[in-house]
């Protein structure tokens, strides 16, 4: 998944969240200070809109099953009650499962070889 849109939460209970206006692309970087960066940029202007450090096992990214197209994916942290949701937007659904695997792979197991690597700075468009 090379794009995704950004769902903002309504603080309602039992309420939709809505759609942000922009199309954005998650990138996940482990930065030669070894921390890990979970970014989203807008597609059109290729600003950085959030930069969100992360650490290992702080985060789980999973599929949210009560959405009907099943294309809503939520960024759960383990602490508290942060939650940040992502639209799917690759046209084809069959790599969804493993796109959901890389993400936490790439999040919560940064020094496995072929995921990040602990030589340096390394970048991940998330879910290529």
């Amino acid at each position: 998944m090379a794009t995704s849109g950004v769902l903002f939460p309504s603080l309602v209970p039992g309420s939709r969240g809505t759609s942000s206006k922009y199309l954005v692309k998650f990138q996940i970087q482990q930065t030669d200070d070894s921390l890990i960066h979970f970014c989203w940029k807008d597609r059109t202007s290729g600003n950085v809109e959030n930069n969100l450090i992360m650490f290992p096992d702080y985060c789980e990214f999973k599929q949210v099953p009560q959405c009907p197209s099943g294309r809503v994916y939520v960024l759960k942290f383990k602490a508290g009650f942060k939650r940040l949701f992502f639209w799917m937007q690759e046209p084809k659904t069959d790599q969804d499962e493993k796109h959901c695997w890389k993400v936490n792979e790439y999040l919560n197991n940064p020094l496995m070889d072929g995921v990040l690597g602990a030589s340096g700075s390394s970048g991940h468009e998330a879910l290529r």
